[in-house]
C-alpha cells in the first residue's frame, strides 16, 4: 500500500510528532511505500535544525532526513504555514510545497494518515 503522512504536531511539544516517525518506520519495515511526509501548521517546526535531543526523543529533523534518504520518500513543508511561523530560513533540506501539491500527492496514495494535536 502507498501512504502519505500529514504532521501538524510540533516536534518537541506533542507526542504526535514522535508517533508519526515511529509509524513511518513501522510502515516501511512492513514493505509498504511511503510516498511523502507533509509538515503543516505547527508541524512546520520540523524544518528547524535547532532542537534539543534527549535519550527518550531523538532529534526528529535528522531522523526524518535519514529515513527519507534510506527509503526515498519526499519530505515537504507547507510554504504558507512555514512563512506564517517564520520557519523558512533557507537552509532546510525539507522541500517547500503547497497544499495543492499535497493534494496531488494524496490522489495517488491508498491511505493518508494525520498526526497532530
Amino acid at each position: 500500500m502507498q501512504f502519505v503522512i500529514l504532521i501538524t504536531a510540533a516536534p518537541v511539544s506533542q507526542q504526535g510528532a514522535y508517533t508519526a516517525y515511529h509509524y513511518a518506520r513501522a510502515l516501511l519495515a512492513q514493505s509498504h511505500q511511503l510516498r511523502a511526509v507533509f509538515f503543516y501548521q505547527d508541524g512546520c517546526y520540523h524544518a528547524c535544525t535547532q532542537h534539543e535531543e534527549t535519550t527518550l526523543h531523538p532529534d526528529l529533523y535528522y531522523a526524518w532526513q535519514q529515513l527519507s534518504t534510506e527509503h526515498g520518500f519526499l519530505l515537504a513543508l507547507c510554504r504558507t504555514a512555514a512563512t506564517q511561523r517564520a520557519v523558512l530560513h533557507g537552509a532546510t533540506a525539507i522541500a517547500t510545497s503547497s497544499l495543492a501539491q499535497f493534494i496531488d500527492i494524496c490522489q495517488t496514495a491508498d491511505r493518508i494518515i494525520t498526526f497532530g494535536a
